[in-house]
């Protein structure tokens, strides 16, 4: 049985245990595809040598039900096939993921848990010497680095890598959410649009992003724009260095339109929802008038009510 057998029989298993199966993608030296089972969702890989064939369950969380529900499937289709050897992985991530794509768009964004200030979405496109050098610079997680340090690293991003950033200014933001009222239907749009340009700019078929609602929300906007990736979601994305240097260019530009409306307004607007957002929004209402709140806020926040 070839890899590509199993995976047919894998699949017949899952879809008669309710799940949803996509068709699969060649990999360096074996193939991988997405698993759905509710909520929640999976990357598969099967690899083949000379040895045999193993599958891949390091990208599904071990105490999950997904995880469960694909181990009794494939351990039922080894019992089924004696000939075939089907070993499965440790299922515990490792942490510097190793198992992502060496060639991978990664995509992040800043600004969605801030009273003030835009949403701003970034993508990056990294391949292995890519990914070397931004290591070597010391990429990684905004959260964890001074604003001095993400604009420095915002810099050297934009020398080596392939990028774009999309910035939702308030007015923008506040339509969008009035006719959409949900945020991760905008965070969906937005990532679509950042995934659309990248795909533009580099040929690249595996995206990875951070976990933000059912991943249908950003499959759907990519398939509205008739893009077809493979999209890979997780918590925790930013340890991968496609997703973290994603994070500095969206933080950098979210930090740069602050200032900006600093210098427009001449009010210092905090940046998260600190306990003087309430002063800075009174102070902003007695200046301008609260009809113009909508060019600096995000409105359908609750300290708004």
């Amino acid at each position: 049985m070839t890899k590509e057998e199993l995976y047919a029989v894998i699949k017949d298993e899952l879809v008669r245990r309710h799940c949803t199966v996509n068709p699969f993608r060649p990999i360096q030296y074996g193939i991988q595809f997405l698993v759905f089972l509710g909520e929640t969702n999976g990357l598969v890989r099967i690899y083949q040598n000379k040895k045999g064939v193993r599958v891949d369950l390091s990208q599904i969380n071990s105490g999950s039900l997904l995880f469960q529900t694909i181990s009794d499937a494939i351990a039922l289709v080894s019992e089924s096939s004696k000939p075939i050897k089907t070993r499965m992985i440790n299922s515990d991530r490792p942490k510097d993921h190793t198992a992502d794509p060496d060639m991978l768009v990664g995509v992040d964004e800043s600004g969605k848990g801030d009273y003030f200030g835009p949403l701003v979405i970034a993508g990056v496109y990294v391949d292995p010497s890519i990914s070397k050098e931004l290591r070597r610079l010391g990429v990684k997680d905004s959260k964890s680095l001074s604003e001095q340090q993400v604009r420095d690293l915002e810099a050297s991003i934009r020398d080596i890598c392939p990028y774009s950033v999309v910035i939702l200014n308030n007015l923008v933001y506040n339509d969008v959410y009035g006719r959409f009222p949900n945020l991760n239907n905008i965070l969906a749009w937005g990532h679509g649009r950042v995934i659309e340009n990248m795909i533009n700019q580099k040929a690249c078929q595996h995206v990875l992003c951070d976990q933000f609602g059912h991943q249908s929300l950003i499959q759907n906007a990519l398939l509205l724009r008739g893009i077809d990736v493979t999209l890979l979601q997780r918590h925790r994305a930013e340890d991968n260095v496609a997703v973290a240097a994603a994070s500095i260019m969206a933080r950098s530009a979210y930090v740069q339109a602050m200032a900006q409306l600093t210098d427009s307004f001449k009010i210092r607007f905090p940046k998260g929802c600190p306990p003087e957002t309430f002063a800075v929004r009174a102070q902003f209402i007695e200046r301008y008038g609260e009809e113009r709140l909508g060019e600096v806020a995000k409105l359908h926040f609750k300290i708004s009510e």
